[in-house]
């Protein structure tokens, strides 16, 4: 899955700005563990910012032997839990902005999408940066053709 994330107010010269992520869900080709060496995480950290979601310490996830979590991998679409990781990718419209003073889009999001209500919620990671930044997403009506979310 790909999209974009506009964030507004993150900073005073940049009160907007666009990034293109490209995402992953966790299911049959996606485990749980970061599989990514570039993204910077690990398996401790992976579980520690997977922990944080009430809906994953509710999985039967054996932390030991992932190949033991293959059911929850198959299941992933009948679950009310969808989880995923956003990595983004590059600054729109310039894709050759390589940073932001105040702002990093250097680091990946942690994703639990609750497929019955609609709410977005994420964990954002980046080695150099504050850890478990959260971020909430809700569904905006724009009377377009795609759903669109905002922060709060």
């Amino acid at each position: 899955m790909c999209g974009f994330l506009t964030i507004h107010g993150l900073t005073e010269l940049h009160p907007e700005i666009t990034t293109f992520f490209k995402g992953e869900i966790v299911g049959p080709k996606f485990s749980f563990f970061t599989d990514r060496d570039s993204w910077g995480s690990n398996y401790r950290n992976d579980l520690q910012h997977w922990g944080r979601f009430p809906s994953f310490r509710k999985l039967d996830f054996n932390t030991e032997n992932d190949s033991a979590n293959e059911e929850i991998y198959r299941n992933y679409l009948n679950s009310e839990y969808l989880y995923m990781r956003w990595k983004e990718v590059f600054l729109v419209p310039d894709a050759s902005v390589k940073d932001i003073r105040g702002a990093s889009f250097a680091g990946f999001y942690y994703v639990c999408f609750n497929q019955l209500t609609g709410s977005v919620s994420g964990l954002y990671f980046h080695k150099c940066s504050v850890k478990f930044q959260q971020l909430e997403l809700c569904h905006v009506p724009d009377g377009g053709c795609s759903a669109s979310y905002e922060y709060q």
